[in-house]
């Protein structure tokens, strides 16, 4: 977080662990595309299901500070 969203506290930071989601590579997809290589970032893993919970999280935890 600290390299999008500086927060000088560490203990500061409010997290569920949301991050580090996978990419997954679409090979169907790329195929019907005519792209070579095509993925998908995978924020489904988040602990909201959502890509929202990065931003929340870098928010809430400024806000913490």
């Amino acid at each position: 977080m600290k390299n999008y969203f500086p927060v000088l506290d560490d203990e500061k930071i409010i997290s569920l662990g949301e991050g580090k989601t996978p990419f997954m590579k679409m090979n169907n997809l790329s195929k019907k595309l005519s792209i070579k290589n095509f993925f998908v970032k995978d924020e489904s893993n988040n602990p909201t299901g959502s890509f929202k919970a990065r931003g929340l999280s870098a928010a809430i935890s400024k806000a913490n500070e």
